[in-house]
């Protein structure tokens, strides 16, 4: 509103000098004429310059905002006790994955690099109780914490799903991490008390947007899901047009 209210201030200062300007040129010398048109060009750029602050002002204050959240959740990556973050599993709630993944495509297409997404299922958990799930969960939690980089994002989803994002990570490197997160549960004394599934996705191979690469993973999950010779799926690559 600002912005438009300065805009409509300068197009009503250029339609009043000019006819300042008009009358200047019937009346006035030469050189009182060339001294007020420059008075009118610096006001004129002092109104645009100021406008133009405003509204950059007004936007970084909007992108702010909607950041909010998200800024929110990468704190809790550095300060505990986050009411975002599970306490049993270290694993980043649910509740603000959508805003999250949203702005990592946003800013993997801002910088042209890949985005993979997991989506993984504790299968051996799928009809135990809230404790013993907990369990499980949280020892996954610690294998993705010795495995993950710093700057890939654990969440907890539903009662036994897990969702990772892979900041600028291709399918190649996507698929390594599972298989070697995987591996690790399977050469362990747990290799037959927690089972894992799971579905690779990334941005640009599988899908050109959040929502359409939520959708090609959770493909990939249920594939593997109802597979008896897979336990991890990669998503199907966008047709070419």
């Amino acid at each position: 509103v600002m912005f438009y209210l300065f805009l409509a201030t300068a197009l009503g200062s250029v339609i009043a000098s000019l006819g300042g300007l008009i009358v200047t040129f019937s009346t006035e010398s030469f050189q009182s004429t060339a001294l007020f048109a420059t008075t009118l060009i610096l006001s004129l750029s002092l109104t645009i310059a100021l406008s133009i602050q405003i509204f950059q002002a007004k936007s970084s204050e909007r992108r702010d905002k909607s950041r909010s959240t998200f800024e929110a959740a990468l704190a809790i990556e550095h300060f505990g006790g986050s009411p975002y973050k599970d306490p049993i599993s270290g694993l980043i709630d649910s509740e603000i994955f959508g805003i999250f993944l949203q702005n990592r495509c946003a800013n993997a297409k801002r910088t042209l690099k890949p985005l993979s997404l997991i989506l993984m299922r504790v299968t051996s958990a799928q009809k135990l109780n809230e404790q013993d799930t907990a369990y499980q969960l949280s020892i996954l939690g610690e294998v993705l914490s010795s495995t993950l980089r710093d700057s890939d994002i654990a969440f907890k989803r539903g009662h036994c799903d897990v969702a990772l994002i892979l900041e600028d990570t291709s399918e190649a490197g996507a698929l390594w991490a599972c298989e070697r997160i995987n591996s690790i549960l399977l050469n362990s004394n747990l290799k037959d008390v927690i089972i894992i599934s799971a579905g690779v996705g990334n941005y640009p191979s599988h899908s050109l947007d959040e929502v359409g690469l939520i959708s090609s993973t959770e493909k990939a999950l249920e594939e593997a899901l109802n597979s008896t010779t897979e336990s991890i799926v990669v998503a199907h690559s966008v047709p070419e047009s």
